[in-house]
Parts: C-alpha cells; structure tokens; sequence
C-alpha cells in the first residue's frame, strides 16, 4: 500500500488519495496482473484447438 501511496504522490503531487481511490487503485493492478498472466495461456489453448478469438 505504501508503494502505491508514493508512486501516485510522485505523477500528482498536488492530489490526495482517499480510501476509495486507494482500493479502485489496487484493483485495478491486480486485475490488469491477472489477465496479464492469463491471456498467453488463452491464446495458446485457442490455437491448440484451432478456434479463432472472435
């Protein structure tokens, strides 16, 4: 959380960070983390069994 605090200090230094952006923050990394770990997988099982993405 720390790390947060001080990078988003860093880009805005005039800004606060309330709670709530804190969380809208976090969840935002943590989800862009999961499908950025995700999404390889994905596409090697859609060409394994020769779907197509859309």
């Amino acid at each position: 959380m720390k790390l947060i605090h001080r990078v988003f200090h860093f880009l805005f230094p005039g800004a606060a960070m309330n709670r709530s952006l804190r969380i809208l923050v976090v969840l935002n990394m943590v989800f862009t983390f999961i499908v950025g770990v995700v999404a390889p997988f994905n596409a090697v099982l859609v060409i394994k069994i020769g779907g197509d993405v859309l």
